[in-house]
């Protein structure tokens, strides 16, 4: 059985055959190829989802904040890396 991911490449592959080939109408063809430069530029990809504390709890993960270092004072690595 094919994977999901396999099955929309060949699927994928088909449709830009089918455009080069010349066997879709322009418009159809004209869509195909938009949406592959769409795809190209990033367009339309939306920011991934973050967890809140709470569902992060739901699902027994701890969250521990940790305050960050004073600008005045150099981190104790970037002394020892020197």
């Amino acid at each position: 059985m094919l994977s999901r991911l396999q099955a929309e490449e060949r699927l994928a592959g088909l449709n830009d055959a089918a455009v080069a080939a010349g066997r879709v109408d322009q418009f159809d063809a004209a869509r195909h190829l938009e949406g592959l430069e769409s795809a190209a530029r990033g367009a339309g990809r939306s920011a991934p989802a973050r967890a809140s504390a709470g569902q992060l709890a739901g699902m027994g993960i701890g969250l521990v904040s940790v305050p960050a270092n004073d600008v005045s004072e150099p981190a104790e690595k970037a002394l020892s890396d020197g």
